[in-house]
């Protein structure tokens, strides 16, 4: 059984305007993100996080791989084999992030690996997020306070 791992304001989002450069020199202007996220992940080394960014306290909170994709006989059906969750949290705290996905930097970072989260709140109800990255998934906003979705980042009602 993977550790469970429960922090709180550990992680805080920074707009793209307010990250620090990569690159030496003055920074290209850039428009300001109005938006704030309602729930995303953060990645801290080999460990991913599913961040709650809105004001409740969510009811749970449940991750997995979210299956594999594989082609079934010589039709060219796609089939998605889907997994228990590995990491499940009850009343997940505002500002509090759980552990959602550990990642080997050695085996994992030829693969294309995705997660799915699954959140149930009394505000936006249950919702599915997917989200895969090479070698594993880097820190990105899964849900906007606009209702919008994250970039690259399948959305279940």
């Amino acid at each position: 059984m993977p550790e469970h791992i429960r922090v709180l304001n550990k992680f805080e989002w920074l707009p793209p305007e307010k990250r620090p450069s990569r690159f030496p020199g003055p920074k290209p202007p850039r428009k300001p993100e109005t938006r704030k996220p309602v729930f995303y992940v953060a990645r801290d080394g080999d460990e991913l996080y599913f961040v709650n960014g809105s004001a409740e306290t969510l009811n749970s909170v449940s991750s997995s791989t979210g299956g594999c994709q594989t082609l079934d006989g010589g039709d060219d059906v796609m089939a998605v084999r889907s997994v228990d969750p590995l990491y499940l949290y009850e009343n997940v705290k505002p500002g509090e992030a759980v552990k959602v996905e550990h990642y080997d930097p050695y085996w994992d970072c030829d693969f294309l690996l995705q997660i799915e989260d699954n959140v149930s709140s009394l505000s936006q109800g249950n919702k599915i997020f997917r989200v895969s990255g090479k070698g594993g998934v880097a820190s990105t906003v899964l849900l906007w306070d606009t209702g919008e979705k994250g970039k690259y980042v399948d959305m279940e009602p």
